[in-house]
């Protein structure tokens, strides 16, 4: 049946403007149309006119409509593919003509995104990726190997300078340093960044610095941060986004977003910022479900599998054989979901069983407390497909 788009006709196009929306969230505008399949740019050429009459998708604001909640962000309805994809799945009943991806013929439309990812349509999947995964059914719980964050040589080369004592801070005689007593065993201190590093960093002292201090050490951790939900009111100017203000429930305690909302100033603790600041505030099912989990069980024994919150959301990011950064755009590998397949999943779980349990909505709630009770038959296609 045709699908009947939302009342979000051309002429509302204009009440949000494009420009709007990128200034944001940028275009992967990959050369390579293979990478990117429906980037604005290819979807503006003029072979593709009579699509875009179907459907305006060099519009963000033609999926995504301002105010609307919508199934993972967008408002369309869900099988909105089929206006420009259905002779891919069905035969052609004009032209005699038949389905033009004859392994997908039979799937519904609204199940696309199963495996499909509209922004960048083959990203998530690669061959490369499929072919080096497919032959690991599921991996045992003793093979599990989740990376482990290490300083890399550059930090420490740039950064990092001898440790410091108690005796040896730098405050002004009238700020109380009590405040400050576990300083002198975090890391902070570790790394040799004494208190003017971050209270006084141009001259004047300020009690509670301004969270782009922290940018002068953690660079590209606060590019991911602020370009994400959590703080992309501070990259625009504004005042930091609180608990109040998230459509997730929350806990009733209003708390303002920063650096030390999850990082504590003095008593630095990657391993509570991994789990117990999120669940400061997050009080939505999927949190409170977290700690009846066997990947809490592991974290909490303080197994090297154990997985945290920030495990999935937070990933770590690896650059060659080194475990470089943490990523700190919590949205990043949220939406779709099956971006977590590649960053985290395939770490423990075999190809399948993480396609299956991300595509699995019930295990969301639960937060995959359970095996997966749905199954998308993406590896028996590649399977075929590569014989």
């Amino acid at each position: 049946s045709e699908v009947k788009i939302s009342k979000l006709g051309r002429s509302q196009l204009g009440e949000v403007k494009q420009d709007k929306c990128t200034a944001c969230h940028t275009e992967k505008n990959k050369k390579d149309s293979k990478s990117n399949s429906h980037r604005v740019g290819w979807m503006k050429d003029i072979s593709n006119a009579e699509k875009l009459v179907k459907l305006p998708a060099d519009k963000c604001v033609t999926c995504h409509s301002e105010h609307k909640i919508g199934h993972s962000g967008v408002t369309q309805p869900v099988d909105f593919c089929i206006l420009c994809h259905k002779y891919d799945i069905e035969d052609n009943e004009i032209t005699g003509e038949k389905a033009g991806k004859p392994n997908h013929k039979g799937l519904a439309f609204d199940k696309c995104g199963d495996c499909h990812n509209f922004h960048d349509n083959y990203s998530n999947y690669s061959k490369s990726f499929i072919k080096k995964h497919l032959q690991i059914e599921a991996n045992t719980l003793e093979q599990s190997k989740l990376p482990e964050l290490q300083l890399s040589k550059k930090f420490k080369k740039k950064h990092v300078s001898a440790p410091l004592s108690w005796e040896q801070k730098d405050h002004p005689a009238e700020v109380n340093a009590n405040l400050a007593k576990d300083w002198d065993a975090s890391s902070h201190a570790l790394a040799g960044a004494n208190c003017s590093a971050c209270h006084q960093p141009k001259g004047e002292w300020q009690d509670k610095p301004n969270p782009t201090v922290c940018k002068s050490c953690h660079k590209k951790e606060t590019q991911s941060f602020l370009a994400s939900k959590h703080g992309i009111r501070l990259k625009q100017g504004l005042s930091a986004i609180t608990t109040k203000q998230a459509r997730l429930e929350m806990h009733e305690n209003n708390k303002a977003l920063g650096c030390i909302s999850c990082h504590k100033d003095h008593q630095f603790d990657v391993k509570e910022s991994a789990v117990e600041a999120c669940l400061t505030c997050h009080d939505d099912k999927h949190s409170r479900a977290y700690k009846e989990t066997q990947h809490y069980q592991l974290w909490k024994n303080k197994d090297p599998r154990g997985v945290s919150c920030a495990t999935c959301h937070l990933p770590r990011i690896i650059k060659g054989k080194k475990s470089e950064l943490v990523e700190h755009n919590q949205s990043d590998n949220l939406r779709p979901n099956q971006k977590m397949v590649k960053s985290v999943c395939i770490n423990c779980h075999g190809l399948g069983f993480s396609i299956d349990a991300l595509q699995d909505t019930t295990l969301i709630d639960n937060n995959y407390s359970k095996p997966p009770a749905k199954h998308i038959p993406l590896v028996e296609m590649w399977r075929e497909k590569l014989q």
